[in-house]
């Protein structure tokens, strides 16, 4: 029960209105304090309990949407999604389940899959995605340009979104090699018919 749900803001550039969240799982440890998720999340794969974890904050996250919605705010939902939960045979019904709960609308939801994912097991992450992407979900790319980088994967699959790591956003002001390979990256997503969200914007 110490497990909460924090939102950061996705906000549109052009606009500088806040269009979505990104939700992040926090843990708050017996005297108040909040355990870092790096410490909390890898122990939680490793004992296997990383997925049912992942339902439960997606569960208390499109509660709060659908909140937000009937106030008026209709904002999409970004979620990390598990390796763990990809491979789970229940996997497509938990979720239709958790829809049908909250009657939070799958449209207004992204995935975000890491690059390491998406080569570990081909078949396996083209059934599932084409599953969700079926059922109205939109997938993203996460911390793109750090994991393996194959860019071949880029035609095998759809995707909706590409997130720019950190590392290269935050240092645009101070690294001209940042600037151009965050450029690049702006450039194919685009070509490619793919949105792009940047990490580490508070700064730049």
């Amino acid at each position: 029960g110490r497990f909460e749900v924090f939102y950061q803001p996705l906000i549109e550039v052009s606009t500088l209105k806040v269009t979505g969240v990104e939700a992040l799982a926090r843990l708050r440890d017996a005297d108040g304090s909040y355990i870092p998720p790096d410490e909390f999340i890898s122990v939680a794969e490793r004992i296997g309990l990383i997925a049912e974890m992942g339902y439960q904050q997606l569960y208390k996250a499109c509660v709060q949407l659908e909140q937000w919605r009937q106030q008026g705010f209709s904002l999409r939902l970004s979620f990390n999604f598990s390796p763990r939960q990809m491979s789970s045979p229940k996997l497509i019904e938990k979720i239709e389940r958790i829809f049908k709960l909250t009657g939070f609308a799958p449209e207004f939801l992204d995935f975000e899959i890491t690059e390491n994912l998406l080569l570990s097991n081909d078949r396996l992450v083209e059934h599932v995605l084409k599953q969700i992407q079926a059922m109205g979900i939109g997938v993203t790319i996460d911390d793109f340009g750090t994991g393996y980088s194959a860019m071949s994967y880029l035609t095998r699959f759809h995707f909706d979104r590409l997130k720019i790591d950190r590392s290269f956003v935050s240092e645009l002001h101070v690294r001209t090699g940042s600037t151009a390979i965050t450029s690049a990256i702006i450039t194919m997503a685009h070509d490619l018919e793919m949105g792009v969200v940047a990490e580490g914007v508070e700064n730049v």
